[in-house]
């Protein structure tokens, strides 16, 4: 009996990726018109790149995003995150410079 808030705040506190990401998941899966669904796939879509640096995996996540939910708040990270996901230095960057480029 949670609510998609609380899903939200164990799973950003959990050390696991693949705990994470469950519940990432399931508030979209059963939530998906809560205010916190579109938020989950974001997180689902960072927790991709940065515990396994699945690319295929964050633009999936990040695609259903923009075609479920293409007035949140998020589209514009969502949308500058897709162009950039075959950038290497966007996945895994060694300086902040690498990020300015």
């Amino acid at each position: 009996g949670l609510t998609p808030d609380e899903i939200l705040a164990r799973a950003i506190a959990l050390p696991d990726g693949q705990d994470k990401l469950d519940l990432f998941l399931l508030i979209h899966k059963d939530f998906p018109q809560s205010e916190r669904a579109d938020d989950a796939l974001f997180l689902a879509a960072q927790v991709s790149l940065d515990k396994w640096s699945d690319r295929a995996q964050a633009s999936r996540y990040l695609h259903t995003l923009l075609t479920e939910y293409p007035e949140s708040e998020l589209a514009g990270d969502a949308r500058y995150m897709m162009d950039n996901l075959e950038n290497p230095n966007f996945v895994a960057p060694k300086s902040i410079e690498d990020l300015r480029r």
